[in-house]
């Protein structure tokens, strides 16, 4: 099998943060996916996911995996900065402006309030999207029902600071919380709370993130633009973080297809990656059949990003 090339991309965020993404395929296919991980983690964790996509699919669909910013190989902001939900919907429009065709956009967890937050503050932009796959969302702060206390505990004391004088104090409790998690990742695998990323995480964009989350409001003009999209949602029978209940009642809300996967917690698109990719799939062929591009691809495409190379895999 073939597998499509990859290019590692470079994207410039709204106030110049740089945002590190990669592309499996050439660019010139009739539909993409953009993948848009959650807290703690990077583009990594769709790994298991985009590979099983591209053994079924080849160069078929393009799928375009990126960093957060404060995450992976994405830029850190300035420390007086606040990252906002706003801040990483403008983010995602950034990808999603590049990326020419039919875009299928696939988010897990706090991802999913990223693409809600784009819905929000970039509606037409969202409105374009062919459709959306989102892998235990919420429509409000997650319940988190199994969780220690500490991570809420330690983000509600210390969110006040930012960017004040305890800011340093700040940056440690959150370093201490992300070590914590990144220990329970590597000790549980697919079934911690959360599977952390290899890179640290920006701990002022944690704090800030982890703030925006406990604020976010899902409001009706967003719900009426969040239905204009065909969507489906996937909870999971074990969700300590998110519990199915929750993801269920913001599939009702926004009118999306809902589907219930049992014996998996959290982290569904890493614990089952072949009914995860199946879905995806599923959304990829709901959208098929003829496209008018917007813009020619391929090298030329290549134009629109900072590719700064490019390798094929076999």
């Amino acid at each position: 099998m073939t597998f499509p090339q990859e290019c590692i991309l470079t994207v410039p965020a709204p106030d110049g943060v740089r945002l590190s993404a990669k592309r499996f395929g050439t660019g010139r296919a009739p539909t993409s996916v953009i993948f848009v991980h959650g807290l703690l983690t990077d583009s990594t964790y769709w790994a298991p996911l985009a590979e099983h996509l591209t053994s079924r699919l080849g160069d078929a669909v393009d799928l375009y995996l990126y960093d957060q910013r404060g995450h992976g190989r994405s830029g850190w902001p300035h420390r007086r900065a606040f990252t906002t939900l706003a801040t990483l919907a403008a983010d995602l429009d950034a990808i999603v402006s590049r990326v020419v065709g039919r875009v299928i956009l696939v988010a897990h967890s706090a991802g999913g309030h990223v693409a809600q937050a784009f819905a929000e503050h970039h509606p037409r932009q969202f409105q374009t999207l062919a459709a959306a796959v989102l892998f235990n969302p919420a429509g409000e702060f997650p319940e988190y029902p199994t969780l220690p206390s500490y991570f809420l505990s330690i983000p509600n004391a210390l969110n006040g600071p930012r960017p004040g004088a305890l800011d340093t104090l700040n940056v440690l409790a959150h370093r201490a919380l992300q070590a914590r998690f990144r220990a329970l990742s590597r000790r549980y695998g697919s079934r911690s709370p959360f599977v952390t990323g290899s890179n640290r995480v920006d701990p002022r964009v944690l704090c800030d993130f982890v703030l925006s989350l406990r604020h976010f409001y899902l409001g009706p003009q967003t719900v009426t633009t969040l239905r204009a999209v065909p969507t489906m949602v996937l909870g999971a029978e074990r969700d300590g973080v998110v519990p199915p209940s929750q993801s269920e009642r913001f599939a009702d809300k926004i009118e999306a297809d809902f589907e219930l996967v049992t014996g998996v917690g959290h982290s569904l698109p890493r614990a089952d990656p072949v009914l995860s990719a199946a879905a995806v799939e599923s959304a990829i062929v709901r959208v098929g059949g003829p496209l008018v591009r917007v813009t020619s691809a391929g090298a030329e495409n290549d134009a629109l990003w900072g590719v700064h190379g490019a390798e094929t895999e076999g």
